[in-house]
């Protein structure tokens, strides 16, 4: 059961880290075609702040639930398994 924890926890991870990549990317490289396309100085001044957000929020979430995910297998790890925990108990 431990195993199957720290596995799934490695693969949240990983998948955290991949979508925020992703993400980040797909939205940064659409706001440059809007802005390319459309040369609307407004446009800008009036989304910066909601693109800033998001960025900020994907780049958290791509760094912090990896982050967690790798305390959280630490923590994991260094305790003992509950059968063999049982196993050494005084009788």
């Amino acid at each position: 059961m431990n195993d199957a924890i720290l596995a799934w926890l490695g693969d949240a991870g990983a998948w955290a880290w991949q979508v925020g990549v992703i993400l980040l990317v797909v939205v940064n490289v659409a706001a440059v075609a809007v802005v390319s396309v459309t040369r609307d100085r407004a446009l800008v001044d009036r989304w910066t702040g909601r693109w800033l957000g998001f960025n900020l929020g994907l780049i958290g979430f791509a760094a912090g639930v990896p982050l967690l995910t790798g305390l959280l297998r630490l923590a994991f790890s260094a305790l003992p398994t509950f059968g063999s925990t049982a196993a050494h108990l005084p009788k």
